[in-house]
């Protein structure tokens, strides 16, 4: 497991196969209460007694839930991810491009130059 440790001293936090870095204050009451609201147990697995009914409800149905089952689920859920990952870059490319077009028709109209009709249609 590679740690991206850029500094002394670095605060990692979380599961042992997902840390964290901490880039909160170091003082006390800073630290005291971080540890309070992000490092103390969760409704999980390993801690059922800190969930709500309907957190256990969820839980429990996980768990009885045949492991075929629970992989076809998280497949599904990896595959909307992915491609709404796909979908925002694909959104974030065509922004950049249409940014680059209106800053190169900002320029082209400093310079006095102007665009045609199907140029300003595009923009």
């Amino acid at each position: 497991v590679s740690l991206d440790v850029a500094f002394f001293p670095s605060y990692l936090f979380g599961s042992p196969d997902n840390l964290e870095n901490y880039d909160g204050d170091v003082d006390f009451e800073v630290m005291a209460e971080f540890t309070k609201t992000k490092l103390a147990p969760k409704c999980s697995y390993s801690h059922p007694e800190l969930c709500d009914l309907e957190q256990k409800t969820l839980l429990d149905g996980y768990i009885a839930m045949p492991l075929a089952e629970l992989k076809a689920i998280i497949d599904e859920k990896d595959g909307e991810l992915k491609r709404m990952q796909d979908e925002f870059v694909e959104y974030v490319d065509a922004t950049q491009e249409k940014f680059s077009q209106l800053a190169i028709a900002g320029t082209n109209a400093e310079n006095g130059m102007e665009l045609s009709n199907e140029e300003s249609k595009e923009l």
